[in-house]
């Protein structure tokens, strides 16, 4: 497994919406297994869905326009 692979992976399983296999070519039964559990556990669907309110309060676009708009604005 690449070391973004498995970064991701890591990612996945801290925020609460998978599992992490710590592997890069899981068996297929270990596959299905982590599917049968990821949809039988309420928690890994409350977790995607409180992500995906979150994310769907981001206006990166907005953001952008108003720190591009900021007179005097300086990065350095």
């Amino acid at each position: 497994m690449s070391t973004a692979s498995a970064e991701v992976a890591a990612r996945v399983q801290w925020a609460g919406v998978g599992l992490d296999l710590r592997t890069g070519r899981p068996a297929p039964e270990a596959v299905g297994r982590a599917v049968e559990q990821v949809l039988a556990e309420g928690r890994f669907r409350e977790r995607a869905r409180a992500l995906g309110a979150e994310f769907a309060e981001f206006r990166p676009f907005d953001t952008i326009a108003e720190l591009a708009e900021t007179p005097g604005r300086s990065d350095g």
